[in-house]
């Protein structure tokens, strides 16, 4: 059996880890595995540098594959690093953490032979009667931007909302929704005063609603100079013809923030209270990389999804079930996906993939179930329409 995986994001660098874990702790041979990944080394390594939280019953676990000790963990990720305040809250399994998602990512990253510049295009099967069709299986066809063709017997798409190998063979008619949420986000590195004034606990999140906005400012990492910090204004669409919410925009006009956005944060930075004032100020905003984010959220036909499996070709993560970046549990849900469908592709290889959504399906649509509902709870929204 041949593997091979598009996109190196959180589900498949943790298939990936775990595949190799459960090879070396059973010495069974791992089957050929190639993780291909569009991005450069270097963009890798600096991207999704921001905050995310993740829950103790669902990393722990992780880590007892990987062989990890948790302060160790903790100490590599957490926001806080080894410094005072790990980022979580509560020490049992309904305890949380907060990390930073371009460490955990680099962190995941160790001992995968990732190729990186490798863009996919597109994703077809094979019938012919070749060598792998008589091991019982069909060929999947991973072709590549410089025409290369890759066959293998399992392709495992990782490759997030914008899924190549969803939207080229599993289902290539589901859209992503998008949530009618005004976001916009900012990255900035306050000073060792400017830290104290915002008032963090251990937790590394401080947050303030003033009318329908949320206005909330969230360590990233801890450096011994200054603290690096990532901030949000969010609330709900206000109508027909509001100018922040723009959700037929191209990727590239993310960092093109309407002035009437500007004009409403300031209208409202009088009511902020300690260090939340200034990390607002519109001038200092304007200086920083600020991006307008997306709500999205895909799901996926159960019957697609078994279809595309019993060929060789299953989804994974964000490209089959992406939740809202505010309020969403996407990142624990990928880190359970990797996990799940190492354990099946380790004990019955080919056979398991269906099995692989039987398992998790109720689980992802209960998932993205309840990020709706979260994200409109946190702005005051009580009959949201989504």
């Amino acid at each position: 059996m041949s593997i091979t995986i598009i996109g190196a994001g959180i589900s498949s660098l943790i298939l990936s880890r775990c595949l190799l874990a459960r090879s070396a702790a059973t010495s069974n041979s791992l089957p050929p595995l190639l993780l291909l990944e569009k991005s450069t080394q270097a963009a890798f390594r600096k991207r999704n540098n921001y905050a995310i939280t993740l829950h103790r019953k669902t990393y722990r676990p992780l880590l007892e594959i990987l062989g990890v000790e948790e302060e160790g963990f903790v100490g590599r990720v957490g926001v806080f690093g080894d410094g005072e305040g790990d980022g979580g809250r509560g020490d049992g399994e309904d305890g949380e953490l907060r990390v930073n998602r371009r460490l955990f990512e680099n962190f995941l990253l160790e001992g995968v032979d990732v190729q990186f510049e490798r863009e996919v295009v597109d994703i077809s099967t094979s019938t012919s009667k070749d060598d792998d069709a008589k091991e019982g299986a069909n060929g999947v066809v991973v072709k590549l931007s410089t025409g290369e063709e890759i066959k293998s017997q399992v392709v495992v798409g990782g490759d997030g909302v914008h899924s190549i190998v969803r939207k080229t063979y599993v289902s290539p008619e589901t859209e992503f929704v998008i949530l009618p949420f005004v976001v916009l986000n900012g990255k900035r590195r306050l000073s060792l005063k400017e830290f104290e004034e915002m008032g963090f606990d251990s937790w590394g999140v401080v947050e303030q609603r003033v009318g329908d906005a949320l206005f909330t400012v969230s360590v990233i990492e801890r450096r011994e100079e200054d603290f690096g910090v990532n901030y949000t204004y969010s609330r709900a669409v206000r109508g027909e013809g509001d100018e922040g919410f723009r959700p037929g925009r191209e990727v590239a006009a993310a960092g093109e923030i309407p002035e009437q956005v500007f004009g409403e944060v300031d209208s409202l930075r009088g009511g902020l209270e300690g260090g939340l004032r200034g990390v607002f100020e519109t001038g200092r905003m304007k200086g920083d990389r600020l991006l307008s984010w997306l709500m999205r959220v895909v799901e996926v036909e159960e019957g697609r999804l078994v279809e595309a499996a019993e060929k060789g070709v299953v989804l994974m993560g964000d490209a089959v079930h992406a939740e809202p970046i505010v309020g969403g549990e996407g990142a624990n849900v990928a880190i359970e996906d990797g996990m799940k469908l190492a354990e099946l592709l380790a004990d019955g290889g080919t056979a398991q993939l269906s099995r692989f959504y039987k398992d998790r399906q109720d689980g992802w649509a209960r998932s993205v179930k309840e990020s709706k509902a979260r994200i409109s709870a946190m702005h005051g929204v009580t009959k949201p329409s989504l």
